[in-house]
């Protein structure tokens, strides 16, 4: 071998040796910063150097395409229990946790090497011992359409042996937890190899089974009944730890107010101990049920109604028993009175007595003589403000204190509009002294057989909810209609 020869063979173990060492420092500053994927790494360093590293680093790519595999289970099973079980199986397995966010969780395991044998398989292009870092995360996803929870664990580097540990362990310990399994066909091989786990809840992600519902396949005009259905489901299983929370409140409440008649003086307590429950029930949607996150935000404007809806619906019966016990005088006034000054079917004095300007009537002039009396009597979709009173006896059918908020609201609409449309829009109502005349008249009208209990009812849940401030002037203007026919009309 001449010295040509030789110098060119020194070049290239210098040029080789200078490869190596950058590939060990490169594996040293992946040790260090621990979230550097493993075979991207050994791809990269294997590029540095001939297409026999190029090649091995591509055989080694293919050969680390870790297991995925998903578990069904009831909301029940909420994330704080699985985040739990899967601490406990990674620390079981020398795991520790490098992220641990609201969905997701990371767990990683190192096993050190030393140098030397990491040089010798640098030297020999073989890879297969360098996986010293094992990394696995699992992932939460709610799918809205069946109300299952979906929990993905997925192995993202190192051994895969290890990796299909922590998966079996993980499916033993959520099975004693999961009250129901749910059936599914497992497809494809068993990703636990030799011990075949032969269960109906894992499934192994596939191109059939990657569909999580995410999107609702329903028109607008359908969203608000469906989310109230997917809440109350919920609500009322016992399957579901908020459902057994749930039936546990009101053997609670019926304990504690079964007696409306003795429950009445403790008002408004009873209001203020459901009003407490429904922002916990609801605040419990969104945390531990994950009907909080984006893919799910069409639903989620409907929570809380649907909450208050299921929970009213339950304790209506005693709860508003109390308000027309402590309420009873004020309401058998209203009616008596209302009997007495409706006896005389006469709109129009009505209009006249309330000092109402002659704009508000809503009366055809060709119905009114010169002295302004009516010629003949009105028909019912001529008597005025009659869509106001109308909407205003729907008060009684619904249960929940925001429904029949959400009444007077219409209510306080349909008198306005009323007055912008006989006007073609020139008319409108403009000031609280014009207002107020024209709401004791609607009320007159609406024969609410329980009116005072009524607005108690609803005033004592506005009182608790800030979000509501604004809606107290209403309220006032209601009761103070109610207290100006019961106590003031008879004396004037």
């Amino acid at each position: 071998m001449n010295d040509q020869t030789l110098d060119r063979t020194e070049i290239h173990d210098d040029h080789k040796k200078n490869e190596m060492d950058s590939m060990i420092l490169d594996h040293k500053k992946m040790f260090d910063a621990h979230n550097i994927p493993l075979s991207e790494s050994q791809f990269g360093m294997a590029r540095k150097s001939s297409d026999d590293y190029e090649t091995n680093a591509l055989t080694f790519q293919s050969q680390i395409n870790k297991p995925t595999v998903t578990f069904e289970t009831s909301l029940s099973v909420n994330m704080r229990l699985i985040k739990d079980i899967f601490n406990r199986v990674c620390k079981k397995r020398g795991f520790s946790i490098i992220d641990d966010e609201r969905e997701q969780i990371t767990a990683m395991r190192k096993q050190y090497i030393n140098l030397k044998d990491l040089c010798i398989n640098c030297f020999t292009g073989k890879f297969k011992n360098l996986t010293s870092i094992t990394t696995l995360r699992l992932t939460s996803k709610t799918n809205k359409i069946t109300c299952r929870r979906k929990i993905v664990l997925k192995g993202l580097i190192g051994e895969i042996k290890l990796i299909k540990a922590v998966f079996f362990d993980f499916s033993n310990e959520l099975e004693v937890h999961e009250p129901r399994p749910s059936p599914h066909k497992i497809t494809g091989s068993s990703l636990f190899g030799d011990q075949l786990l032969i269960h109906s809840r894992y499934v192994p992600i596939t191109e059939e089974n990657n569909s999580d519902g995410e999107e609702l396949a329903m028109s607008p005009q359908n969203l608000e009944s469906y989310s109230f259905y997917e809440f109350r489901k919920i609500l009322s299983s016992d399957q579901y730890a908020i459902g057994k929370k749930v039936a546990e409140f009101f053997k609670d409440f019926f304990e504690s107010y079964g007696d409306s008649k003795a429950s009445a003086s403790l008002l408004p307590q009873p209001m203020a101990k459901v009003f407490y429950k429904i922002n916990q029930v609801t605040e419990t949607f969104f945390a531990d049920f994950n009907y909080g996150k984006s893919e799910t935000r069409k639903i989620m404007p409907f929570c809380k109604t649907s909450v208050e809806k299921f929970l009213f619906e339950k304790v209506y019966s005693n709860l508003f028993g109390m308000y027309q016990i402590k309420f009873d005088k004020q309401s058998t006034m209203f009616r008596e009175q209302t009997h007495e000054i409706l006896k005389e079917k006469n709109h129009l004095k009505h209009l006249k007595f309330l000092e109402i300007p002659l704009k508000f009537w809503l009366i055809n002039p060709d119905k009114l003589t010169e002295a302004e009396e009516l010629k003949e009597p009105l028909q019912e979709h001529e008597i005025p403000y009659i869509n106001a009173i109308n909407e205003f006896s729907k008060i009684s059918k619904v249960r929940s204190p925001k429904e029949k908020l959400a009444v007077l609201l219409m209510v306080n609409s349909l008198m306005k509009s009323s007055v912008v449309e006989y006007h073609q829009g020139k008319q409108e109502i403009t000031s609280m002294d014009e207002q107020l005349p024209i709401l004791i008249y609607v009320v007159l009208h609406c024969q609410v057989e329980n009116i005072a209990a009524e607005l108690n009812f609803i005033h004592d849940f506005v009182n608790l909810d800030p979000t509501l401030e604004s809606e107290e002037m209403l309220m006032a203007n209601f009761k103070m209609s109610v207290e100006y026919i019961s106590e003031k009309w008879k004396n004037e």
